[in-house]
C-alpha cells in the first residue's frame, strides 16, 4: 500500500536544524500528533 501511495505520515511539524531543540521538547511533551521531520 505504501508503495501505491495509500499510506502517508502524519506530519505534525517540519521544523529547520537550528530548531532542533524545540522539535526535541515537542517529542518529549508528547504534543504532536504526528512526525516532526528537518525541513529546509
Amino acid at each position: 500500500m505504501a508503495a501505491q501511495g495509500r499510506v502517508r505520515a502524519a506530519v505534525h511539524a517540519e521544523l529547520p536544524l537550528t530548531e532542533a531543540a524545540y522539535a526535541h521538547r515537542i517529542r518529549e511533551s508528547r504534543e504532536n500528533r504526528g512526525k516532526v521531520a528537518p525541513g529546509p
